[in-house]
Formats: C-alpha cells, sequence, structure tokens
C-alpha cells in the first residue's frame, strides 16, 4: 500500500458515518459532525428550535438545483440532501440532543439517574441552539438536585450518593461549568457552594480536570472567602449566645446547677470558631467537643444549640448567593418559578 492509497484510508476511517437511529428514510436535510451524520426533519428542528429555524430559512438550504440553474455557488449536499456541519459539536452530544428531540422516552427530566454527559450535553446544545424546552427541562432537573431551600438542600447533600449515574461528589464542578457557559444563573448560588466544600487546591485541579471556564474559577474562589468569613462570624458569635443563655435555660441534668449542660460545653475549651475551618453548613459535623455535648446533654439544653444552630446555618444560608455574587433567593426562586410555568 502506498502513501497516497494510507492517506485515502485514514481519511475514509475518519470520516463521519451515518447514524444508525438518527438515519430516518425521509428525512430532508443532513447535519455532520465529527462522528456520526444525522439524516432528521428539517420541520420538526425548525418547531423546536429558533437556530435551526433560521439555519434552514436561509435562502439556499433545501433548494441546491435553483441555486446551481441560477449560477449560483450551491450549498454542501449529501445523497441530494443539503448537508449541515455543525462546528465545534462533539458527535455523542449532538446524539443526545437529536435523540431528545426525536424520542420522546429517551429523556426524562424527572430522573436523578439520567448520565451525567446526557444532563451537560443537554444543557450546552439546547442553549446553543436555543431548544427553550429542552434547556428549562435540564435546569429544572439540576436545580432538584441542588436546591434553593437550605431544608431541602439538607436532604440531598450527600456525596457519597448516586446522581447521574455517578457519585454526587463527582457532578458539582462539570454542572458548574456548563451552567456557566450557559448563562443558567439560577444554578449558580447551590452549585458554587457545592464546589466551595473543598480546599483550594482540589477546586483548582478539579476545574481544569472539567473545563472550568477561569472566569467562573475565579469567583468559586472568591465566593468561597467570603463564606468562609461569613461561616467564622456566625460559628463564633455562638459562644456568646451560649454564655448568655445561662441565665434562661433550666438544665434537667443539673439539678441546683441551672447550666450544667452548657457550662461543661464551654468549659470543654471549645472555640467555635473552629467550626468555619472547612466550608460546611452543618458546624458541628467534625467538632468531637460538640459530638459529646449532643451525645450527653439533656434535652433542654440540646433543645436549645439545635435551635441555635439552625438559626445560624439559615442565617449563612440566606447570604449564600450574595457571597458568589448571584442574585438573592427571592430572585432566584421566582425566575425558577417562571420557567416552571413557561
Amino acid at each position: 500500500m502506498d502513501v497516497d492509497e494510507l492517506r485515502c484510508d485514514e481519511e475514509t476511517t475518519k470520516a463521519p458515518k451515518p447514524h444508525d437511529v438518527l438515519w430516518f428514510p425521509d428525512g430532508n436535510v443532513v447535519l455532520a459532525t465529527d462522528l456520526y451524520l444525522f439524516k432528521v426533519h428539517k420541520s420538526l428542528l425548525s418547531l423546536h428550535s429558533s437556530v435551526f429555524k433560521d439555519m434552514f430559512e436561509l435562502s439556499n438550504v433545501g433548494d441546491s438545483a435553483a441555486g446551481e440553474s441560477a449560477g449560483e455557488k450551491s450549498q454542501d449536499a449529501y445523497d441530494g440532501l443539503p448537508l449541515i456541519t455543525l462546528v465545534g459539536d462533539k458527535g455523542e452530544d449532538v446524539v443526545h440532543l437529536l435523540r431528545t428531540v426525536f424520542e420522546i422516552r429517551y429523556y426524562d427530566y424527572h430522573s436523578d439517574k439520567t448520565p451525567l454527559d446526557i444532563v451537560v450535553a443537554l444543557l450546552l446544545l439546547s442553549t446553543k441552539y436555543d431548544f427553550k424546552d429542552i434547556r428549562t427541562n435540564v435546569i429544572l432537573q439540576i436545580i432538584r438536585q441542588y436546591p434553593t431551600d437550605l431544608k431541602d438542600y439538607d436532604l440531598v447533600d450527600d456525596d457519597t450518593s448516586l446522581l447521574f449515574d455517578d457519585h454526587r461528589v463527582n457532578c458539582h464542578f462539570a454542572l458548574l461549568g456548563a451552567a456557566y457557559r450557559t448563562n443558567a444563573h439560577v444554578l449558580f448560588p447551590t452549585l458554587y457552594f457545592a464546589c466551595s466544600k473543598n480546599s483550594i487546591q482540589h477546586i483548582i485541579e478539579e476545574s481544569t480536570r472539567r473545563g472550568v471556564p477561569a472566569e467562573c474559577l475565579y469567583a468559586l474562589l472568591e465566593g468561597r472567602e467570603r463564606l468562609l468569613l461569613n461561616f467564622y462570624k456566625q460559628a463564633a458569635s455562638m459562644e456568646r449566645m451560649v454564655e448568655a443563655a445561662t441565665a434562661h435555660i433550666t438544665c434537667i441534668r443539673g439539678g441546683n446547677d441551672r447550666t450544667s449542660c452548657l457550662r461543661d460545653l464551654l468549659l470543654s475549651g471549645i472555640f467555635f470558631g473552629e467550626f468555619s475551618t472547612d466550608v460546611n453548613l452543618h458546624f458541628v459535623r467534625r467538632s468531637p467537643e460538640m459530638f459529646d455535648f449532643f451525645n450527653q446533654a439533656c434535652e433542654t439544653c440540646k433543645t436549645f444549640m439545635e435551635g441555635r444552630i439552625a438559626w445560624k446555618r439559615n442565617a449563612v444560608w440566606d447570604k449564600l448567593p450574595s457571597n458568589f455574587g448571584c442574585p438573592g433567593w427571592n430572585v432566584i426562586r421566582e425566575q425558577l418559578g417562571e420557567m416552571a410555568e413557561s
């Protein structure tokens, strides 16, 4: 085999091939990517995508014969049909988009088992080609797993759990990068928060691996610092609250000593500000002193501390969006409501 034959074989191997599923006999346009060719229907794509609608309405799309007879430059064609190359789009990503359009059961936005690569691909391409309904569905699917309400967030906040066919911890940065590139602002606060619960080194490494844009990484790191400061202020103020509570709380365990449980907590040498060394909305999970307190305290003192911790956690959560330069929760929830109703 000579060099020319070898080159020809390599080009043939690399050339995109008709997709097994997305090649409809009555299709009237061919879309090309790096891996696949898709023979599909212009009318259905135009119905759901303003970008494809405009693309197909160009004078030479679907009318190559007329163009040739008028002496104009004819459009690229494949088997007599107009050929449109989707520049920069990965073939597998386009498969997910087109199957979502043409197969009603392919994508279920109510599911938390949709593979992560499909979720990311649909968000990116539905935005690029203005498939409004698909974009809305993907955003609503993600926000259910990264909710704006603290109580709802607590229910899903387990990085060891499975999400989108992967461990939840492996989803944060991929979703943040996709949300940032598509201006899905309603997703920013909780995705930023999920990513911020890591060391700076891990944040940089994972952002690089997942292709998170530099501007997004800067916003994440700056917001993380503001969030840590807010954590520190809220956690440190808990000590003053405990001291003040000794005049109000009647300790069941303490007998004549009205403040036995809380006093023991203060005497343990606990430094409440240390709860903020990691971005951790639970405050107390990594504190052995607080762990011992909740194991040994009477119900009255335990209830008091649980209430104060919940108060502090909500105070941090309420300010969470502003730490990352985002609109407040009310604005975000209003936007989500409008999306859900559209």
